[in-house]
Parts: C-alpha cells; structure tokens; sequence
C-alpha cells in the first residue's frame, strides 16, 4: 500500500455546546452549593414572613374597622332623646358586638 491511502489526523476542536458543558461541570464542582442553598432559604423565610405580617396588618385593620363601627354605633344611640329607644338601640348594639365578636379570630 501506497502511504497515500493512509488517513490523517485532524485534531478535533471542542464545539461551543461541549465548553458549555465542561463549564457546567466545573460550576457544579465548586463549593458555592453551600451559598445558594442558603440564599433559596433565605428568600423562603422572607416570604413567609411577608405573608404572616401582611395577614396580620389585614386583621388588624378589620378589628379597627369595627371597633370604629361599634363606637359610632354607641354615640348614635346615645343621642337618642327617647329613653326606651335608647335602651333598646343599646341593646341591638349589644348583639352586633357579640356577632363581631364571633367572626373575629
């Protein structure tokens, strides 16, 4: 055989995707695991906590808003000229209290 018919060597260059790859791989060998798992634990208890504060400036506007009901509701009555309209008056006032009461946890 002639040494014509012998195949040559090319030297083969890594493609862009196999970089990538061998990057990756280098990344996922590196200690920063540590970090990142801290930092997803991190963002996770900021956002329970932010739904736990916001539940609870919710509630508490609630309970603002009916003690504010209540107090007007008691003013109102009180300023009623007939004694037994104001007792009775007081009285429904009693009840819409105890209602709240109930729907409040």
């Amino acid at each position: 055989m002639s040494s014509n018919n012998a195949l040559r060597s090319v030297p083969i260059r890594p493609s862009g995707l196999h970089l990538l790859w061998q990057a990756c791989l280098t990344w996922l060998d590196v200690s920063a695991w540590p970090g990142l798992i801290l930092m997803v634990v991190a963002l996770g208890l900021l956002g329970a906590f932010h739904q736990v504060t916001s539940g609870i400036v919710k509630q508490n506007e609630l309970r603002l808003q009916s003690v504010s009901a209540y107090n007007k509701a008691t003013w109102l009555c009180n300023n009623l000229n007939d004694r037994p309209a104001r007792e009775n008056c007081l009285l429904q006032r009693q009840v819409i209290k105890s209602d709240m009461a109930a729907h409040l946890p």
